[in-house]
């Protein structure tokens, strides 16, 4: 009877394998950290990230920021954003492939610690970009870190 189910076992393991169904298992992880500062990132100051993820092989990502201020704060910081088709020419329409915006991350009078995440649907357009954060929350930060997640398929 043990031998039975090993056989039945082996049977079905044999049949899933060669009838062409897609068994790979998906990861979810970090694609790329997009951006990290440790120093003081003074009020009304825009900093430069101009740094991209490819997610040709993904509908969506996650986007992950965290940012330490030193004092408490009812401020926002703005992340500008565009994406592109190839990587290299990016978009300058609110509408469409090849789009851009903005995020205003918004500080709570709560704490000096802020998180935000943010699901983006990307569609057919492979490359995301984050261009520049601008800090509007009249405190100064310490830390800064934006980071792209996302479920890639484990080879």
């Amino acid at each position: 009877m043990n031998i039975l189910k090993h056989l039945c076992g082996l049977a079905a393991t044999i049949i899933l394998a060669c009838s062409g169904l897609p068994v790979a298992a998906q990861e979810f992880g970090v694609l790329s950290t997009l951006w990290t500062f440790q120093a003081t990132n003074n009020p009304a100051i825009a900093s430069n990230i101009a740094a991209s993820v490819t997610v040709t092989r993904l509908s969506s990502f996650s986007l992950d920021v965290t940012i330490d201020l030193t004092n408490a704060s009812t401020g926002s910081f703005n992340i500008q954003w565009d994406a592109g088709n190839d990587g290299v020419n990016w978009g300058n329409s609110t509408a469409g492939a090849g789009h851009y915006g903005w995020f205003a991350v918004q500080c709570t009078n709560a704490g000096t610690s802020i998180r935000w995440c943010t699901n983006i649907t990307m569609g057919s357009v492979g490359y995301w970009r984050a261009n520049w954060i601008t800090n509007l929350s009249v405190q100064h930060a310490t830390n800064i870190s934006i980071k792209a997640y996302g479920k890639t398929a484990a080879n």
